[in-house]
């Protein structure tokens, strides 16, 4: 069943999920669907406060294994994700 896990929401239903991995809206890291993605050097996107407590802990990567950083917030994927969530929603509630 879908919960709200404070740093993102999950889905139960598939097709929801196979969405939101196909267009980029889950972080690699925790797995859910990104409130507040940032860029970084290894050109990805990750759920900030997932991506912070990574980087406290390792200076790479943790996909590339390379060095990296926080490049800044992604805004467009921050909108398009609250987009995808309000379309999906509606549906959901009908």
């Amino acid at each position: 069943d879908g919960a709200n896990t404070g740093t993102g929401l999950r889905f139960s239903e598939s097709t929801m999920e196979d969405d939101a991995l196909q267009n980029g809206y889950i972080c690699p890291i925790s797995q859910e669907i990104m409130q507040d993605p940032v860029k970084c050097s290894d050109s990805q996107s990750y759920e900030r406060s997932a991506i912070s407590l990574w980087l406290e802990q390792h200076n790479t990567s943790p996909i590339t294994r390379e060095r990296m950083e926080i490049l800044g917030p992604n805004v467009e994927l921050r909108k398009s994700i609250e987009e995808w969530k309000t379309a999906n929603f509606k549906l959901a509630e009908a």
